[in-house]
């Protein structure tokens, strides 16, 4: 709470220890979340963020309303995504590539994305189609 994640920063995931594959971006535009620098999902495609502005981004924070991605270094709202929050609130990216936000006692989902929209929501050898995955060895018939 009450931190900022600045323009050109980022929240990385790490598998290995040599580069991070999922990151939670703050651009000039909008937030983004990036799997191995392809974005997959934007807050202005949130169903609950709001846009009041069109200028550029300086920086994301949040406090007891929601988050908030702030213009003019802070002083404009560019987008808000309302939520109650307590003292104890955090944001985190896991490392599946899911932004929550969290409390002590529960998880509030932020990043409102279709399961098959994970870049890597089935592994390497699934496919996703309508929130179920399905794998190579279901593909073929035994003879």
């Amino acid at each position: 709470m009450g931190q900022r994640l600045h323009v050109g920063k980022s929240l990385l995931t790490r598998r290995d220890h040599a580069k991070g594959d999922y990151s939670l971006a703050v651009t000039s535009e909008d937030l983004v979340l990036q799997w191995k620098g392809q974005t997959y999902w934007k807050l202005s495609m949130g169903t609950n963020a709001i846009k009041y502005a069109s200028v550029p981004v300086s920086f994301m924070t949040m406090n007891g309303t929601g988050l908030y991605v702030l213009g003019n270094n802070g002083s404009e709202v560019v987008f808000q995504f309302l939520l109650e929050l307590s003292d104890m609130s955090f944001a985190k990216l896991d490392s599946s590539g899911i932004l929550y936000i969290s409390n002590i006692f529960e998880r509030i989902w932020f990043s409102d994305i279709d399961k098959c929209q994970y870049p890597e929501a089935c592994g390497k050898m699934g496919l996703c189609t309508n929130q179920t995955c399905t794998y190579m060895s279901n593909w073929f018939l035994p003879c």
